[in-house]
């Protein structure tokens, strides 16, 4: 027992609000929610109002009644000069003892009054004979059957705690949301605890609270990925439950903790929707780069699982392609070598543009029977390939992704650019020795783009004196 020295005004103080118990002892008791034969309220009840002399229970084995007859006697003492310290999980309290009486009930008896300390005079019954108090500025209940003491003590709880709430029903609502995790109390009441609260609600409210089974009482449950797991991490539990971790936290520790149990389960999940198998995955989403047998394949190969906020086909090409992705590449382009694809860049979605886009020259060249000479040669081909079969907007694309520092490449690009009206707003780009470089042959592309494709290899003969 800790021990502190109180001075005279501090002693006097103490004796007065202890002797208020006496004037009316019943104010110690609670209301019972379900009274019967076997109520420990009720009984108190009757013994309390026997009479005004307790001290026939100072060595009692009903530790309430002797620390009520402790009190008492404590209040006829001129002083108390030292006061003791019991450590509670809501902190440390003082008490006045002159007997053997368990220290938590009688912190408890002494301070009466008290809406939070008062519910420790009943420590020893909630643990033997699993008594519930429910306690607040307004409401003082208990309850020897598990009854809730419904919706009016959880809202007097929380004003007590200044955290604000709605009510809709049975139902409480702390925080807006968008998203919730629920605690509900007995099968009764069902608080809804904001994903944006920055409350410890539940924390908060167990101080209003004495019960000998707390996880009976309060049963956890959260909608995100539910099917996929039901639990919570102990250790935010823990924490959550200890006031140091509010609302939101523990449902983002929830969500993450859930979240790493599905995809170590190999489960994909698109929001808070969630695909048992790769099959049922790609057969319920469209892919336009990667037929589905191989994306399916591909993710059976990973051995892993995949989350999305939304469905995105890059961000699962992304996930499978460190290990399917040149598998993926030879099947879809058996012509491809594979020096050429070993040597593509960029996202799984650019490789497979490139691929096509080496497709398209190929046939543009063969066609024409046309050959590079260099890689400068090679990314104008690939320019007027890109213009003639799909247009000026991919030409553009895909030339400014692959066309990197080569100065020979950039003048290519800036006077095809020059070609099509599109330089005007790019001009910042390029440096002088490029815009030179570019003028030079911005007559030869210029041809090459509103000519005849089969003066092409004509034109190449020409502009090979400056690409070199």
């Amino acid at each position: 027992m800790r021990l502190k020295t109180t001075s005279k005004e501090s002693q006097k103080a103490f004796i007065e609000s202890i002797s208020a118990l006496f004037e009316d002892p019943e104010k110690l008791l609670p209301q019972c929610l379900d009274p019967g034969l076997f109520c420990p309220i009720n009984s108190y009840s009757k013994k309390l109002k026997a009479g005004k002399d307790f001290s026939k229970y100072l060595k009692s084995a009903d530790q309430l009644m002797s620390a009520i007859a402790e009190t008492q006697k404590v209040s006829e003492s001129d002083s108390v000069p030292f006061l003791g310290m019991v450590k509670t999980p809501l902190g440390s309290v003082e008490y006045a003892k002159k007997g053997e009486t368990d220290p938590l009930v009688l912190a408890g008896v002494q301070h009466f009054s008290n809406p939070i300390w008062r519910m420790l005079a009943f420590s020893s019954l909630s643990r033997t004979r699993g008594l519930r108090l429910y306690s607040t500025k307004n409401i003082y209940l208990s309850s020897c059957k598990n009854t809730s003491p419904g919706v009016e003590f959880f809202k007097s709880a929380l004003e007590d705690e200044g955290i604000q709430y709605a009510v809709d029903g049975t139902d409480i609502f702390v925080g807006s949301g968008p998203n919730y995790f629920k605690v509900s109390h007995l099968a009764s009441v069902t608080l809804n605890l904001g994903s944006d609260s920055s409350s410890s609600t539940i924390h908060s409210l167990m101080k209003h609270v004495l019960t000998p089974d707390f996880q009976n009482d309060f049963h956890f449950s959260m909608e995100f990925l539910e099917a996929a797991s039901d639990q919570f991490p102990s250790k935010a539990v823990d924490s959550y439950l200890s006031g140091k971790m509010n609302d939101r936290t523990f449902y983002r520790e929830t969500a993450d903790f859930r979240l790493a149990q599905a995809i170590s389960n190999r489960y994909i999940i698109i929001g808070s929707d969630f695909y048992a198998s790769p099959e049922d995955f790609v057969s319920k989403h469209e892919f336009l780069y990667v037929p589905r047998a191989l994306v399916q394949r591909a993710i059976e190969e990973s051995g892993k699982g995949l989350y999305m906020d939304t469905f995105s086909e890059r961000k699962v090409l992304e996930h499978i392609w460190p290990v399917a992705g040149k598998e993926i590449l030879h099947e879809m382009f058996p012509e491809a070598d594979s020096s050429l694809i070993s040597s593509l860049k960029g996202s799984p979605i650019e490789q497979i543009d490139s691929l096509n886009g080496e497709g398209r020259i190929s046939d543009f060249m063969s066609k024409l029977n046309i050959k590079p000479w260099s890689d400068d040669s090679r990314f104008l081909l690939q320019i007027l390939g890109d213009y003639y079969t799909s247009g000026k907007e991919r030409a553009m694309r895909e030339a400014e992704r692959i066309m990197g520092t080569s100065m020979n490449r950039r003048a290519i690009y800036y006077a095809f650019l020059s070609t099509v009206g599109e330089s005007t707003n790019r001009e910042w780009q390029f440096s002088q020795n490029e815009k030179e470089l570019s003028f030079k042959i911005s007559g030869i592309i210029s041809d090459m783009i509103r000519g005849e494709p089969e003066k092409l290899p004509e034109l190449f003969e020409d502009i090979k004196h400056y690409l070199g």
